[in-house]
This record gives C-alpha cells, sequence and structure tokens, in this order.
C-alpha cells in the first residue's frame, strides 16, 4: 500500500463529500504497519472531519503513544480524543504528559474543564488555579474557574478585576470573557450591576463577530420553501432504528436536563452534543444547501438510507453497538427535513422555554464560537423569532414525530412529564430518572452544575430580576 497515495484518496473523497471513498481510505490507512506515528496526526483530524469516531480515535491514541509531540499538536489530538468518545483516554494521556510539562497551560487547563465536566470540582479549581497564577489574563480559565460551584468569593472577584485592568491591551474576545465570568459572579452574588459586565462582554464581541440578520433570514426561507415530502418524490428511508433519541432546542432552554434524565434510564448507554449528523450529510453540503438534497435525491437509488446508515455507523464508532443513545445537537432544526428523509422512526424531543429566561440565559453565558446573535438582545430576539418560525412548521408538518416539552412544565410536574418522555422514546419509566441528578457522567455544557441537582424552580422566574435590562429584548421579540 502506497500511504501517501491513500492519505491523498482520503483528502480528495472529503473535498468532493463522498464520505463512504474518503472512509474506505481511512480503513485501509489504519491497518498501516511500520509508519511514523506522527504521520497518524493528519488522518485524525480528516477522521474527526467526516465523523469516523473510532479511526479518529485510534489515529489520536497512535501518534499520542508514540510521540511526545510539540504542545499544540498534543492539546489538538487530546480534543479529537474527546470528541470522538474517548474521553479517558484524553485524560489518562494529558495527566501523563503533565508530568513532563507540569507548568504548562494548555494541559493544565485542558484537565480542570474535563475534571469539571466529571463533576471533580476541587481537581478542576487546582489546574486552573495553577494556570491563573502563571497566566491572570488567561480568560478561558477565568470563564471556566467562574463555573465551578463555590466560587466567587471576594478576593477572587477582586483578582479577577485587577486583571481586567490589566487586560485594555488584550484581544476584544479575551476581554469579554473576564467581563462575562465577573457578570457571572456578580449575578450568583445577586449583585444587578452583573448585567453591566454582560453589556459590556456583549459590546465588545458584537466589534469582532456581527450577526448576519439577512442571511439567516435567506437560510431559513429556503430551508422552509424546500422541504421534503413524500408525496414529491422524495425516495423513503428503510432505517427503521430507533436507536437515536434526537434532542433538540435553543440553547439554555432544558436540553441538557432532558439529556441527564434519558441518560439516567438503564437501557440510554450515554448522551453527548454530538453534531454526527452533519457528517452524514456531507453528500448534500452538510445540510445546508437545499438544492443539493434534490440533486442527491434524483442521483442514488438509495439516498436516505445511506444518509441514515451512515449516521447509525457513527453511533456505533463512537458507543459502541449496545444501547439507545441520546443525540442532543441544538441545530437540528435546520436538519430536520432530512432527519425524517433518512431516520424516520427515531424520536425527537424539542425543549421550549420561556423567551426571556432562555434570551437571558444566552446573553449571560459565554459562547467561545459561533452564536453570532447571543452578542445583542435585539439579535437574539430575531433568532428566536426564526427558531419559532422553524418550530411551528416542522410541528405542523410532523405532529407525532416531536414531542414539544416546555421547561417550565418539566419542572412544575417532573413525574408526569418523565413519564410522557419516556413513552415518546419508547423506553419504560424507571425510578432513577426522576433522580437524575445522581447519575454521574460526562456533562459538556454550560448546564454542568445544574444537571447534578434536584429540580429546582429558581431558574423559572429568574430572569425577573432584570425585566428593564430586557426590554430591548422582549419589545424586539413582540414588535407592537
Amino acid at each position: 500500500m502506497n500511504f501517501a497515495q491513500e492519505q491523498n484518496q482520503a483528502v480528495a473523497a472529503l473535498k468532493r463529500g463522498d464520505r463512504a471513498t474518503c472512509l474506505t481510505a481511512l480503513s485501509r490507512l489504519a491497518d498501516a504497519p511500520d509508519t511514523a506515528a506522527i504521520a497518524f496526526a493528519p488522518l485524525a483530524r480528516l477522521a474527526d472531519a467526516i465523523g469516523a469516531c473510532g479511526h479518529a480515535r485510534r489515529f489520536a491514541l497512535r501518534v499520542l503513544d508514540q510521540s511526545s509531540g510539540q504542545e499544540p499538536e498534543l492539546l489538538g489530538l487530546l480534543d479529537i480524543l474527546v470528541r470522538n468518545g474517548g474521553m479517558s483516554e484524553a485524560r489518562e494521556r494529558a495527566h501523563s504528559a503533565l508530568e513532563r510539562l507540569p507548568q504548562s497551560l494548555g494541559l493544565n487547563h485542558f484537565c480542570g474543564v474535563i475534571a469539571s465536566q466529571l463533576g471533580e470540582t476541587e481537581a478542576a479549581r487546582e489546574h486552573f488555579d495553577r494556570v491563573l497564577s502563571q497566566a491572570p489574563l488567561a480568560a478561558p480559565a477565568w470563564v471556566s474557574f467562574a463555573n465551578l460551584p463555590g466560587t466567587g468569593s471576594e478576593r477572587e472577584i477582586e483578582a479577577l478585576k485587577q486583571a481586567l485592568s490589566q487586560a485594555v491591551r488584550t484581544p476584544p474576545e479575551n476581554q469579554a470573557a473576564m467581563q462575562s465570568a465577573l457578570g457571572f459572579w456578580q449575578h450568583r452574588a445577586d449583585d444587578r450591576s452583573a448585567f453591566d459586565y454582560w453589556d459590556r462582554a456583549a459590546a465588545l464581541m458584537r466589534s469582532v463577530r456581527p450577526y448576519d440578520r439577512s442571511r439567516e433570514e435567506a437560510a431559513v426561507d429556503a430551508l422552509i420553501a424546500s422541504t421534503p415530502r413524500a408525496e414529491m418524490g422524495w425516495k423513503p428511508s428503510t432505517q427503521t432504528s430507533t436507536r437515536p433519541i434526537l434532542v433538540t432546542s435553543l440553547p439554555r432552554s432544558g436540553s441538557t436536563l432532558v439529556e441527564q434524565i434519558l441518560c439516567s434510564h438503564s437501557s440510554v448507554t450515554d448522551g453527548a452534543e454530538l453534531n454526527l449528523f452533519k457528517h452524514a450529510l456531507m453528500p448534500i453540503g452538510g445540510g445546508v444547501q437545499p438544492a443539493l438534497a434534490e440533486r442527491f435525491n434524483a442521483a442514488h437509488p438509495d439516498p436516505w438510507s445511506m444518509v441514515g446508515g451512515f449516521y447509525l455507523d457513527m453511533l456505533d464508532g463512537r458507543f459502541g453497538p449496545e444501547g439507545r443513545i441520546v443525540d442532543k445537537t441544538l441545530n437540528f432544526s435546520r436538519f430536520l427535513p432530512w432527519l425524517e428523509a433518512s431516520l424516520p422512526e427515531a424520536p425527537l424531543i424539542w425543549m421550549r422555554r420561556n423567551p426571556e429566561a432562555a434570551a437571558l440565559s444566552c446573553y449571560r453565558t459565554w459562547f467561545p464560537q459561533g452564536l453570532n446573535w447571543s452578542w445583542s438582545l435585539e439579535d437574539i430576539a430575531h433568532q428566536f423569532r426564526l427558531e419559532d418560525r422553524l418550530y411551528e412548521h416542522w410541528s405542523t408538518l410532523y405532529p407525532d414525530r416531536i414531542l414539544s416539552v416546555q421547561y417550565e412544565d418539566l419542572v412544575a410536574d417532573a413525574d408526569s412529564w418523565i413519564a410522557r418522555i419516556a413513552e415518546h422514546c419508547g423506553l419504560a419509566p424507571e425510578p432513577q430518572m426522576s433522580r437524575f441528578h445522581e447519575t454521574r457522567r460526562a456533562v459538556l455544557t454550560a448546564s454542568v452544575d445544574q444537571v447534578r441537582q434536584p429540580l429546582y424552580d429558581k431558574a423559572v422566574a429568574g430572569w425577573k430580576q432584570y425585566e428593564v435590562q430586557m426590554r430591548p429584548f422582549s419589545e424586539a421579540y413582540r414588535p407592537a
């Protein structure tokens, strides 16, 4: 086998959206003998790019176990491991690398994030303390540290304020992250000045990550206008698997809570914000170009069975062949026609939440990438109205497929809603689903602390303490 030739074929297949050929080439390369470990680093990235989780893990581990590598390369491979189901292996390799590089900012931050996701607060604190003692302007560490339970003492707030005063010459994103973290601590202390810090963070971010309203509107218009329907000649999928349990919502609307409830069931083996379905949609440009779907449907004898098969194979590679899987992907509203076409039996739960509560939570949450609409209350309102359009459209087309769950209703009457959620997913209710906060697993979202507590109603009306500051959102969301 010619290693370089196979690698070039895999790259070429990726560029033309041919996932099957790319995967075949990667499978052959996985068995390549006596090749320098570092040659597998680009293959790990390539496998990650197509959702070939098993290959991504194997390639990344081959490099990590045979080469010390430079820190940026090392951190990149560790991230690939985590994304592809290798958190325990990534943690082991990161701690091993820390023995060689105990002062590494990147490795300490990585280990701190993993510890916080696993609920190991003290270990996470130690790692972030090491980072901040060496680099007090390291904004990502401040954000992660501020989200740990029990942080936000007067001494810590003062240290962050001091760091922020010295950060004026750092990039806007760095200053914004620190402002956001300080706002979070002030909010935790019921200090109304929290909103001022969030406003400053948002203003900084709008200067570097503007939101394109017209582009978003055009995308939603095109999606609704080209909704595939069986009577329009779309070929039905033969994939009847109910293994995936699909969960979607706007950010900060309760999807992680439902994921935690479902993952407490004995038949559900994990749960993650997978975002794997976009890889299954490589033949149609990741699903964002409806016109490509028309051509794809016409060109293949069984197109949607192929897409569904890609996705189910990814679940096997990520989780193994056993158990139901929760796929919590927040932009399923933009993929739902293709989900309906390729995985017609997979249940879908759509979480909804009071708009002001969700908007405030988005505004005060630091999103390190994407979600450019979250830096303006008016832009949040615009994005929420677009999501409402999609929700109404899909709910009308697929009423039996979608179970709508209002976050406030779930909090008020948990037992009956948990039973309904279980029934919709074809699960027999189990007592531990109501004790979801006792389930120990990695939680990768900003809700990591909340889902480890019993249900509480503080978040239902908590936004009202900022009702005056939220008026720009309310007026834009509900125009006169």
